[in-house]
Order: C-alpha cells, then sequence, then structure tokens
C-alpha cells in the first residue's frame, strides 16, 4: 500500500487537481491520501467529498518537516509517497517502479518532474557542499533559462534507467516506511527548504542509495505558490542551508559561507536600504532577524 503524503500551505486551489490527478489516474495498487492542513484557516473538507481514502489532519503550522512526520506517523502504507499539492499526476508509474525495486535495499526515490509547458524539471542534485551547491545552481540556472541544449543533455543521460544520486526532491520523492521510521524521519530544524537534502545524507549515512527514478510525469507548478511570500521563503531556505552546513560540513565550510552570505547581503542592503537584506545580514551572522 501507497501512503500519499502532502503538506498543504495556503495551497487549495493546487491541491483539488493534485488529489484528482491521483484518484483517476492511481489504479495498479492501493492507496491513501493523507492531507496534513498547516493552513487551518482553509477548509478543505470539500476535497474529501466522494473519497473514502482521502484524509485531512489540521494542523498548527510548525513547518514541512514537522508536517511530513506527521502524515508519516498516521499512515498505513509501507511506501510513504511525499507529494506537493502544486503536483498533478499524469500516468501510473508504480507497476515500473516495484518491478525495478523489488529486491533492491533502497533509501529514497526521487521521481521524474516537468514544469507546467511540460518541459524537464531538474529534481536531484549533488550533496549542499560549497562545490557542490556551485554545480547545482549552475544547472538550475541553465533550467531557469531555458538552455534547451543543457535541459535535453542532462535529461538524455537520465531517461533509461534509475540511476544513483545524492538527493532528491522532496516536492515527489518516496522512501519505504521502515527506513524513514530508522532515520529518524525528517528533521524538524529544517522549517523548509533543504530537508529533504538532510534527509538523503542520513540515509547515505546508512549505506542506502538514493535514486532518480526517469519513468514518472508529473507535472510540478514549482514556486507558483510562493511568489506572494518570496521574501518569507528565501529568509527560511537561507536559514536552512546555514543549518545544513552546520550539520554535515563542518566548521571551515559553515564560516565560509557566512563569511560569503554577509558579504552578499551586507551590500545588497548598502545599495537598497531593503529590510529583507537586513534580515539575512543578521542571519549570516548567527543573529536573531525579528
Amino acid at each position: 500500500m501507497v501512503s500519499f503524503i502532502i503538506v498543504n500551505y495556503k495551497s487549495r486551489q493546487y491541491l483539488e487537481n493534485c488529489i484528482n490527478s491521483i484518484t483517476e489516474i492511481v489504479s495498479s495498487t492501493p492507496f491513501e491520501i493523507i492531507i496534513i492542513n498547516n493552513s487551518p484557516e482553509e477548509n478543505l473538507l470539500k476535497l474529501k467529498k466522494g473519497k473514502e481514502n482521502v484524509i485531512i489532519i489540521d494542523n498548527q503550522n510548525t513547518g514541512y518537516s514537522s508536517g511530513c512526520n506527521l502524515g508519516a506517523k498516521l499512515a498505513k502504507g509501507d511506501l510513504l509517497f511525499f507529494l506537493n499539492p502544486d503536483t498533478i499526476l499524469l500516468n501510473d508509474f508504480f507497476p515500473t517502479l516495484f518491478e525495478y525495486f523489488r529486491n533492491k535495499n533502497f533509501g529514497a526515490i526521487g521521481l521524474k518532474l516537468y514544469n507546467q509547458h511540460k518541459e524537464f524539471q531538474i529534481s536531484f542534485g549533488r550533496y549542499p557542499t560549497i562545490i557542490g551547491e556551485i554545480k547545482n545552481k549552475k544547472i538550475k540556472n541553465a533550467f531557469r533559462k531555458g538552455k534547451q541544449q543543457i535541459i535535453k543533455e542532462i535529461e538524455s543521460n537520465y531517461q533509461y534507467k534509475p540511476s544513483i544520486v545524492d538527493w532528491v526532491s522532496g516536492a515527489a520523492l518516496i522512501i519505504r516506511k521502515s527506513v524513514f521510521e530508522q532515520v529518524g524521519g525528517f528533521n524538524e530544524r529544517f522549517f523548509l527548504y533543504y530537508e529533504d537534502a538532510d534527509l538523503c545524507k542520513r540515509i547515505a549515512e546508512l549505506g542506502l542509495k538514493n535514486y532518480f527514478f526517469p519513468f514518472s510525469n508529473i507535472i510540478h507548478l514549482e514556486a507558483e505558490n510562493i511568489r506572494d511570500n518570496f521574501s518569507e521563503i528565501y529568509i527560511y531556505a537561507k536559514k536552512s542551508q546555514l543549518e545544513y552546513y552546520k550539520l554535515h560540513n563542518g566548521i571551515l565550510q559553515t564560516v565560509l559561507l557566512r563569511i560569503y552570505l554577509s558579504f552578499k547581503f551586507g551590500l545588497k542592503y548598502l545599495l537598497s536600504f531593503n529590510k529583507i537584506n537586513l534580515k539575512l545580514l543578521a542571519i549570516s551572522f548567527g543573529l536573531k532577524n525579528d
């Protein structure tokens, strides 16, 4: 059984399409859909109408990681499928996935995503070390700018079989419940962002491999639901980045990252006097930014 776990935060307009795509597409395996509603002011009960296998839990927003962990505790399936609400499933890929991983002791499985134009979207990368993030950012910028030669080359390199990768995106991530519990779930010190890379890092430390699975077709409307709160989201991203470095990359890389971020946001503040950059500067120094 597969337990879909979706953490909702002010994404009701996307969530309905996501749920409908699951119930309409997935026919090869039994499943349940657990929605952790981190914005309880949004009434989601109508989304459950006529769908007995949909569970909705209203929850105070203590972060994405916390919401996922709550969903995992409630899950009855032996496979957990963490899925963003701004996604739409286009194919039932479970028979292929089960066949490939039947005899493999895998960690996390990341799925193939496309943007709203059905163009390949990068959903895996190198571990977030300083060198790794430079390479990740270079690839991400190429995708953001629509550099088709690079996009098609990467897609081609990963399209024929599941590939071992460092980390996979939590936007669409499958993991056995037993492994998720063994590794301790998502680290709730990550309110938002880097929780997937941290999970994959800890999985690898158990001796398991993380895979990118290329045979799924999932639309991911990346960032469509956070545009209005970009500054707040970016602050969480920088906090999580520094947290990841402290946990996994040692003192030297953490200090180098703080120096880089301090210079970056200090210069931006001097040029714009934008209070957001002042908050980010405080975070870079490890100060409170309230």
